[in-house]
């Protein structure tokens, strides 16, 4: 690989190699960003924003806080698998709608059991975990909260249909209100690394190929080696 070959013919062709960097950065900024006819800059990729819930699924009181387990009604695997099950009623079809009564669910909902061992849905704890990914932190909030709430809804709505009573009562507590939101997925910049690289090594063979059609570099070293051999032999 001759590189000095390769650098007077960038640096013949310099102006066409400097359009190319120039045209190669403008068309990287656009594919990044859309400018629209009033001068106003918006990204066209969405970073996406995560904020989580917790709820608790147990029963009225708290005996958890007791040395003994005679007050409670309900034992720990009871309400485990009860928050397994809970966790399926999330994107049911009567949950989506009490949703919508307070606006349009704007983003995706993970809702799962919480885990004592990760990985082993057989070893879930009585808490539902809820992560609510939005393309803006406050959206992202809202959802969780709206998300807990009509999960929370909908349970007592089947408890009432049903006449359950009151102090027989499955209850889920919110235990982990929706924290601020944290970025889940930022803005990938693939797209313009690859554009302004691919017009990069356009403009640079776009030199290489002019060059092969008036290849004076080439000529002028050509020419420039039968000297140096006979001064070589003259000395």
């Amino acid at each position: 690989m001759d590189l000095g070959l390769y650098a007077r013919v960038i640096w013949r062709f310099k102006f066409l190699v400097v359009a190319g960097v120039v045209l190669a950065a403008v068309l990287a900024f656009l594919s990044y960003v859309r400018v629209s006819p009033d001068g106003t800059i918006r990204y066209r990729d969405s970073q996406k924003w995560v904020s989580y819930a917790r709820l608790a699924v147990g029963e009225a009181g708290f005996p958890q806080g007791a040395l003994s387990t005679t007050g409670a009604k309900a034992d720990t695997a009871r309400l485990a698998s009860l928050a397994i099950l809970y966790s399926n009623y999330a994107d049911s079809d009567p949950v989506t709608a009490l949703m919508r009564r307070s606006g349009p669910v704007n983003g995706a909902i993970q809702v799962a059991p919480v885990e004592a061992t990760p990985g082993s849905t057989s070893d879930a704890l009585p808490l539902i975990s809820i992560a609510a990914i939005a393309q803006s932190p406050k959206t992202a909030e809202d959802l969780a909260t709206r998300q807990a709430v009509a999960l929370r809804d909908y349970v007592v709505q089947e408890q009432n249909t049903s006449r359950i009573a009151t102090n027989d009562r499955v209850i889920l507590k919110l235990v982990k209100t929706p924290g601020t939101a944290t970025i889940f997925q930022a803005r990938s910049t693939t797209l313009p690394v690859v554009v302004f690289l691919t017009v990069l090594m356009a403009a640079t063979a776009l030199a290489f190929v002019l060059e092969n059609l008036r290849p004076r570099i080439r000529e002028e070293s050509s020419q420039s080696r039968p000297e140096t051999a006979l001064a070589r032999d003259v000395a």
